[in-house]
């Protein structure tokens, strides 16, 4: 058994990391965990075979096989493997558990789009321990003293004794700027290109993004030599906008051409909202943790993200995907609240959901679900004939089975 290997033998994490991915795929080519993001070493496979025989690996054609079902057991070496594997184009700037939810995503949104979301959703429930553990870890990498990642050699580090004032960037409903918890008045960092600039490196939260990238989102159209110009002039007046220490800006860094902000001395909201969304997703922690992250959400989330705008397209995107999550949050929120036989609350979030985007199509099925349960049948299949209108006028389509389904059986219980 290929679950037997993780106790019958003291494998090196990149081994048991392979091992758990042609678990999750079951077959497929070593290509595609590369696709994934995945450095595998040319002498995995080989050291893999050696002590999991039985997974089937076709080493002319690169590709590998498994009839093994995912056992139980496999959470714990999954995680703890995933978390010490390489990625191509693996920088410094974003914790473990970052860089695993990733990943665990990504594998998971190809395993449903190739036809196993069965796999795809037990890898899902599995980011929930990853996200979920012990917190030290995170705050020792706040505390730890700065590398030369963060463009400062050893000597120019501040001392244990240097206070930095941390920066909090706010971009839902609008950029506001807190600089030691005052807010800090209009300068350069909020207009035109630097507030372009600023929010792309704060929407990315510590990950790196490559200056020749950042250059063509912002000047597309310009000669290369007077847009790397450009670009420097930009990036001084951005730095120079906030406090430095020793002449260098501890909130920003520029090195080997990749830009990101100090997750050490910058906090945001989108960071926050991503991290209570999580929570509430995924179903991590208790259920008064998750009612709190769900009323933290709704706090932070005032509006769009720089809402009214006139946005780039990367801004544009990012306001789209906001408001997706958003929606997947009030979603979760009223199937919380159902469960918990809190009707009301699970009807007025369904709503808000649907109201928030009316596009989707399983808001009105969720709409429609919680009206049932609350014994709102007339609204319930009103509900459905709005939902069906909509997508005839907009699309041209008709509901999916599964919202139809809903719809006859709402018919045959009122019979």
């Amino acid at each position: 058994m290929i679950s037997d290997c993780y106790t019958a033998f003291q494998l090196p994490s990149e081994i048991r990391g392979l091992a758990a991915l042609i678990l999750m795929f079951g077959q497929g080519s070593f290509s595609d965990l590369g696709d994934l993001g995945f450095v595998i070493d040319d002498s995995l496979p080989a050291s893999l075979l050696a002590v999991c025989p039985d997974i089937d690996i076709d080493f002319d054609k690169g590709a590998f096989s498994t009839t093994e079902s995912l056992p139980a057991s496999l959470d714990i070496g999954l995680t703890e493997a995933l978390l010490a594997a390489k990625r191509v184009g693996e920088r410094e700037g974003m914790s473990d558990q970052e860089r695993c939810f990733g990943r665990l995503s990504s594998i998971a949104a190809s395993l449903i789009e190739t036809g196993d979301p069965k796999r795809g959703i037990s890898l899902l429930r599995l980011t929930s321990q990853v996200l979920s553990q012990d917190k030290q870890s995170q705050t020792a990498a706040l505390v730890a003293p700065l590398s030369e990642p963060y463009g400062l050699n050893r000597q120019d580090q501040p001392s244990p004794q240097s206070t930095v004032p941390l920066l909090r960037a706010k971009l839902f409903g609008g950029l506001e700027i807190e600089l030691d918890g005052k807010v800090l008045p209009r300068s350069t960092i909020h207009k035109g290109l630097a507030r372009t600039l600023f929010c792309f490196l704060i929407l990315n939260q510590g990950k790196g993004l490559y200056r020749e990238t950042v250059i063509e989102w912002l000047w597309p159209m310009r000669d290369e030599k007077k847009a790397l110009t450009g670009f420097y002039n930009l990036w001084s007046r951005l730095c120079n906008s906030l406090p430095s220490y020793k002449g260098n800006c501890l909130y920003f860094s520029n090195d080997e051409q990749l830009l990101r902000i100090n997750p050490r001395f910058v906090e945001s909201d989108i960071a926050d909202f991503d991290r209570l969304s999580r929570t509430v997703i995924f179903s991590q922690g208790s259920l008064e943790e998750r009612f709190a992250a769900i009323d933290r959400l709704e706090q932070l989330y005032s509006n769009d993200v720089l809402a009214g705008s006139v946005g780039h397209p990367r801004i544009s995107a990012a306001q789209e995907r906001y408001r997706g999550i958003l929606v997947d949050v009030l979603l979760s929120a009223s199937s919380l609240h159902l469960d918990e036989g809190n009707k009301t609350m699970a009807l007025w979030y369904a709503k808000r959901a649907l109201d928030t985007d009316p596009k989707r199509e399983d808001t009105y099925r969720a709409l429609m679900h919680t009206q049932e349960a609350c014994g709102q049948r007339t609204e319930a299949m009103n509900t459905y004939h709005e939902c069906r209108k909509f997508l005839d006028d907009e699309l041209g389509i008709l509901p999916s089975q599964q919202t139809t389904a809903l719809y006859q059986n709402l018919i045959i219980d009122g019979q």
